[in-house]
């Protein structure tokens, strides 16, 4: 099991508490209209689709990193693809969401720290 494993589980377990306290939603997994935190996709071995990557159903929409400011109610999947993500990301401010992921050097030991802080 590689190290990455158990740091996403504390991770995912910590933002379900935080985000989901007092909401009577009470398993980790629950789906059905609910959010599913997946820290098991972050495993040695486990596939995933790329950013930007065609998925494989009908209107062939397209793996679409976001900003936060366009999550919100009435987000669809459907909203994203092979047609409309290209206009979208010419005219998207900042540029490509992903950029940072090549540049920025996160310090995970720090973050981790501050997640552990929260539940204590």
């Amino acid at each position: 099991m590689d190290a990455l494993y158990p740091w996403m589980h504390l991770v995912g377990r910590t933002l379900f508490a935080m985000i989901f306290a007092g909401s009577g939603i009470s398993h980790f997994t629950q789906r059905g209209g609910k959010v599913y935190v997946d820290y098991l996709q972050n495993h040695h071995g486990q596939l995933m689709a790329a950013p930007f990557s065609a998925r494989e159903k009908p209107g062939a929409t397209v793996s679409t990193p976001l900003l936060w400011n366009e999550v919100g109610e009435g987000l669809s999947i459907g909203d994203y693809t092979i047609e409309t993500v290209p206009p979208r990301m010419k005219t998207l401010e900042g540029g490509d969401p992903m950029a940072p992921v090549l540049t920025e050097s996160p310090d995970l030991i720090a973050a981790l720290e501050k997640l552990m802080a929260k539940v204590r």
